[in-house]
């Protein structure tokens, strides 16, 4: 009683009341029944049916004319089947405002259940499948979506009321897995291994020594998330809370060059947080491009920031206490701020060489030097420190 009450429900949708005449059909269609019509219950189940699938096709067709999405009714093969409901071919780019599936999407309709809900089955094909992809790295974890990234097949499966629109469902999921391509098309760019990929995350491994893996999380279409394995150190999550934003606003392909161009400093500052008294040094993070290091008990302040230089990205290190005191010098208004370690760290101010420049009050370092650079730093104020200690 209640599939038919919801069917007749559906079917008055179709009606429309008039004032002056009364009730009026404004539409008919008449139904392709085949073999006996004998009043018997198989006749009346197979009647609705095929009477659930056609005000469903229905109101999903309208809402496709309004919207100026062509389609066309293909029939079904089976002329001898007791149900005979055709299947609809959508256009794809019209429908998506995108191009990256064949241009085809094929519903059909299925199994009606004792709640008066129909199953809706859309089928279609990306244009270039990712053979690349192994079948193991891929998940279904999302019963309505059969994704098969190796063939370019996908269909999406939808349970909803007879005459429910599906469309704008139909979008969503279709941005969810080009959204899902352009990932897995970006990490396979930069020769990532993927880990495990569904419709609404991916893990891939973006250093092999030591093993380092990020997981991307686009469940919700306004934002994603970028998590670490918790059980594993990694530096990176020093910096997460940047990450999750760089990957908002500039998608996770800039989130991967941040990954691998700012690893050798995170590491490095890891180690030496590490193995320093907490009292003794504070490392701070002001972005993905800004590190701060400060050393309250010596009055050291070091800044980290990542520049271009000659067409190529550096590190640039600078003493900022010794930069301030030194333009106070400059304009004749030294009051003697320049700190302890200020001549042992000229040292490495002034020295030179094809990965580091001297820069007076800093150093500019390449990405693969500048950890040696920030350690040897590191090193000579707390010896500084040590031997102010021992004294």
């Amino acid at each position: 009683m209640a599939q038919r009450s919801c069917l007749v429900h559906a079917a008055n949708n179709l009606i429309r009341k008039e004032a002056a005449r009364g009730w009026s059909i404004p539409d008919a269609q008449q139904i392709p029944i085949t073999g006996p019509q004998n009043v018997t219950y198989q006749f009346l189940e197979n009647l609705e049916k095929m009477v659930a699938s056609f005000i469903t096709l229905y109101s999903n067709t309208r809402r496709l004319s309004a919207t100026g999405v062509p389609y066309k009714f293909l029939p079904t093969n089976n002329l001898n089947a007791p149900v005979i409901v055709p299947t609809l071919n959508i256009n794809f780019s019209a429908l998506s405002k995108s191009d990256w599936a064949v241009n085809v999407l094929r519903l059909s309709l299925h199994d009606l259940d004792q709640m008066g809900n129909i199953t809706i089955l859309v089928e279609g094909r990306m244009k270039n499948p990712m053979i690349r992809l192994k079948s193991t790295e891929l998940s279904a974890t999302n019963a309505d979506v059969a994704f098969h990234p190796r063939s370019g097949t996908f269909i999406l499966r939808f349970i909803v009321p007879v005459g429910a629109v599906i469309t704008d469902a139909i979008v969503e999921r279709l941005r969810r897995i080009e959204r899902l391509i352009t990932f897995i098309t970006m990490v396979q760019k930069y020769r990532l291994p993927a880990l495990h990929v569904t419709l609404d995350k991916m893990s891939f491994n973006y250093c092999l020594k030591p093993s380092l893996a990020a997981e991307v999380t686009f469940s919700s279409e306004d934002e994603m998330k970028l998590s670490f394995d918790s059980k594993t150190p990694n530096p990176h999550r020093r910096i997460n809370s940047f990450l999750d934003m760089l990957l908002n606003d500039q998608g996770l392909e800039a989130v991967v060059w941040t990954l691998r161009i700012t690893l050798p400093l995170l590491a490095a500052l890891d180690e030496i947080e590490e193995n320093t008294p907490e009292t003794a040094l504070t490392v701070i993070a002001r972005s993905t491009e800004w590190y701060r290091l400060q050393y309250p008990e010596k009055g050291v302040i070091i800044d980290i920031k990542l520049r271009t230089r000659r067409n190529s990205i550096w590190w640039f290190i600078k003493d900022v206490t010794l930069a301030h005191a030194t333009h106070e010098g400059a304009l004749g208004t030294s009051n003697g701020n320049e700190h302890n370690v200020a001549s042992q760290l000229r040292k490495v101010w002034l020295r030179s060489d094809n990965n580091t420049e001297g820069l007076k009050t800093g150093s500019a370092a390449t990405l693969d030097q500048v950890s040696k650079v920030v350690k040897a730093i590191h090193q000579l104020i707390m010896e500084d420190q040590n031997e102010d200690t021992s004294q």
